[in-house]
């Protein structure tokens, strides 16, 4: 069922991402929030409640399964997990982005979530995108980076002769 309320919510940008891990293995959702505040909450708890039940319809479809399974992982039972000591973004950083993305990229292989971000973890990240072979474009951001400090490169030299 839809309405104009639930058209419109959607339609709005993106405010504030966090990160929600689902790991069949040991049967619990992990929330990660970088940003969390009374307000924020109960939206985020209803956030997940609906994507747990999304993904369990999605898992008891019989289409979901190539082959026949006897385990069909009921979503809906699994514990609800807020790691403490995660960390938090500055107040009025929209760094939430950078949080999620180290979360994926730092703490898949592991349950210790706190991280830090800071200069270099943005730097790294906009390295990793830039350079990574699946970046069509890379090459030619790094053609161009290179002919930029070329040029800058040349004009301090003629800055230096004068």
């Amino acid at each position: 069922m839809s309405s104009r309320f639930d058209y419109e919510e959607n339609l709005r940008p993106i405010e504030h991402w966090y990160l929600l891990i689902v790991d069949l293995y040991k049967r619990y959702l992990v929330l990660l929030d970088s940003m969390k505040t009374a307000e924020r909450i109960h939206k985020r708890v209803l956030a997940v409640k609906t994507l747990e039940i999304f993904i369990e319809r999605m898992f008891i479809d019989a289409s979901f399964y190539k082959f026949q399974v006897t385990y069909r992982p009921k979503i809906s039972t699994f514990s609800f997990v807020e790691p403490a000591g995660i960390g938090e973004q500055k107040k009025g950083w929209n760094d939430y982005a950078i949080w999620v993305t180290s979360w994926m990229r730092e703490c898949w292989w592991s349950n210790n979530y706190a991280i830090e971000v800071n200069d270099s973890t943005r730097t790294q990240l906009a390295i990793d995108l830039v350079l990574k072979e699946y970046n069509s474009k890379r090459d030619n951001m790094i053609s161009s980076s290179r002919e930029y400090f070329k040029q800058l490169k040349d004009k301090n030299k003629r800055l230096k002769m004068t």
